[in-house]
């Protein structure tokens, strides 16, 4: 709440799909992803949202993260 996170996983060697659950309340955060994994986004938000702006899924990505978000007068980037 009112304020930020930078969640930083470029260097994670992921093993099986993961899920991220995140919450934003007049905040934001910055999720940074490898290129090797796919990203699903389901979200709930009101004057706020999940940005995906660069994660491009692709057939050859073994696993993927799904990320769940709850955004009120905040946001998440996907990077």
């Amino acid at each position: 709440m009112f304020g930020g996170i930078k969640c930083d996983l470029r260097n994670a060697v992921f093993e099986n799909d993961a899920v991220i659950n995140v919450c934003c309340v007049f905040g934001g955060t910055d999720i940074l992803l490898p290129d090797n994994v796919n990203i699903k986004v389901n979200s709930n938000s009101f004057f706020g949202g999940i940005d995906d702006k660069k994660h491009q899924n692709s057939k050859d990505n073994q696993y993927t993260v799904y990320l769940n978000g709850s955004c009120i007068f905040g946001g998440v980037d996907v990077k």
